[in-house]
């Protein structure tokens, strides 16, 4: 008799409040609601870390106040100098970048982690900022064969300390374009995304047998 009247008594609770699943049931499904918010929120985290870099590297570079902005590209007057002045015979702009960005990607936390940022920007050059924020490089690629490929650095009072790991990761740099330029030796000369005239002009104003690689590399440190 009492086991009938409980039986009835659930059925009745179930009509009116429906079914409620189990602890273990519940406590998955609000795990999987949860996950996806924890998720934007991790993501959102490293975009604003990355802006607030951008901004940090920005200010000590220029000594400007940039405020909220995600324009990290240097202002109008701020101080460079071309350092690497290399023409070249032909400079396949498109290709050449996407090769350049990837291996710049890979050297970004070289010698210690993020002590280099890159970012692409809208000019089409190649920028990477040093972690002191007192200087940064770009790397100009033009299909003009006069221009070629310019590396240009900028910063109020680089310090030492980027100074000298400007010059490894450029060092780093014209090896990979030697690499490009004269090392496939799979692909035909006048195909190879990068060629130059294999000759210099010397101090006395003559020509001397050389690669242009190495002529750019007597600029670095």
């Amino acid at each position: 008799m009492l086991r009938t009247l409980a039986a009835a008594l659930m059925i009745a609770s179930f009509a009116v409040h429906g079914f409620q699943p189990t602890s273990r049931t519940s406590t998955h499904a609000s795990t999987a609601t949860v996950a996806g918010p924890m998720q934007s929120i991790r993501i959102e985290n490293h975009s604003s870390r990355q802006n607030i870099m951008k901004r940090s590297l920005f200010n000590g570079l220029f000594g400007g106040n940039s405020g909220n902005s995600d324009d990290a590209s240097a202002p109008s007057g701020s101080p460079s100098e071309v350092i690497i002045d290399l023409p070249a015979k032909i400079v396949k702009t498109g290709p050449l970048r996407f090769f350049l960005q990837i291996y710049l990607v890979g050297e970004q936390n070289k010698p210690v982690k993020e002590s280099w940022f890159l970012q692409n920007a809208e000019d089409g050059c190649l920028d990477m900022y040093y972690k002191d924020g007192t200087g940064m490089f770009s790397i100009k690629l033009d299909d003009d064969a006069a221009t070629g490929i310019q590396i240009i650095r900028s910063g109020k009072a680089p310090s030492l300390e980027y100074r000298l790991q400007e010059s490894v990761m450029l060092h780093g740099v014209l090896d990979e374009l030697y690499q490009i330029a004269y090392k496939v030796e799979d692909i035909d000369v006048e195909k190879r995304l990068l060629q130059f005239d294999d000759h210099a002009e010397g101090d006395d104003g003559g020509s001397k047998p050389t690669n242009s690689i190495d002529a750019a590399r007597s600029a670095l440190p």
